[in-house]
Order: C-alpha cells, then structure tokens, then sequence
C-alpha cells in the first residue's frame, strides 16, 4: 500500500485491481476486499469488481456473501 500511495502519479482503477490480484497471492484478504468494495463505489457498473469481489469471498469461504455479489 506505501508504494501505491507514494507512486508520483494519480493511482487509477487498473492499479487497484492490480493491487488486489497482490492481496490474493500474499494472504491479504481483508485488504483486498477494502480495496474491491472501494472499487464498487467508485465504478458500480464496472462488473470486473464484482467478480474481484466474489473471488475472494471465495478464498476466504464466505460463500454467502460470494453469491450475493455475484447476483448484483
């Protein structure tokens, strides 16, 4: 997250979801799912949150909460 904070340019959507596929492969679930539902409110209509979202429901085993963001 400090290197994305400190990057000298303005941090874009691309670069949060790349941020999150990071979270995933460190074990930084809760980070990525801050990151994806921050996504979401910014791009509601951006269906490649949803599924960011829903896959890490799915690393974690949070199986309800993965259908409910699949289903938006």
């Amino acid at each position: 997250m400090a290197f994305v904070q400190a990057m000298p340019i303005e941090v874009n959507p691309v670069i949060w979801r790349t941020m999150i596929a990071v979270c995933k492969v460190h074990g930084k679930l809760e980070l990525g799912e801050r990151i994806t539902k921050d996504l979401i409110d910014k791009e509601p209509t951006e269906s490649s949150n949803y599924v960011l979202l829903s896959n890490v429901y799915a690393l974690t085993q949070q199986w309800e909460k993965k259908m409910e963001i699949r289903r938006r």
